[in-house]
């Protein structure tokens, strides 16, 4: 089976914090970092649809402290802003940050600081 842009995405963000799609198991600690596909089209060309696409992947970057959430947002913008190349079979041929947003959780117990940042990717899977 091809790889998808998620996997190709976890490949190479993994090395930031323990990475999951969409959801963390429940006992993760963080730091960790959450990925999920916001929105995605097909891409056309000057012939028409190509085999080209477009997806919105937005990467929530978890930590204890504000300083620490802003590090690790930091850490996966520096591998990802700008990035073309192939990882395993998908060709990403760009990839830009879009917009970010600084977010907390407070529980009885906890706060859990996280950075949440869209990107955009072109790609083919």
């Amino acid at each position: 089976m091809a790889a998808t842009l998620e996997e190709a995405l976890r490949s190479l963000i993994k090395g930031v914090a323990p990475t999951y799609p969409i959801v963390a198991p429940q006992k993760q600690q963080p730091p960790f970092l959450i990925y999920q596909r916001i929105s995605d089209s097909g891409f056309d060309d000057l012939q028409g649809a190509s085999q080209l696409e477009t997806a919105i992947i937005q990467i929530d970057a978890y930590a204890q402290s504000y300083a620490d959430a802003k590090g690790l947002a930091k850490s996966v913008k520096a591998i990802l802003s700008g990035y073309s190349g192939v990882v395993d079979t998908v060709r990403i041929g760009a990839c830009r940050k879009r917009t970010s947003r600084d977010l907390h959780t407070i529980t009885d117990t906890k706060t859990e600081y996280r950075i949440s940042t869209d990107y955009q990717f072109i790609f083919e899977e």
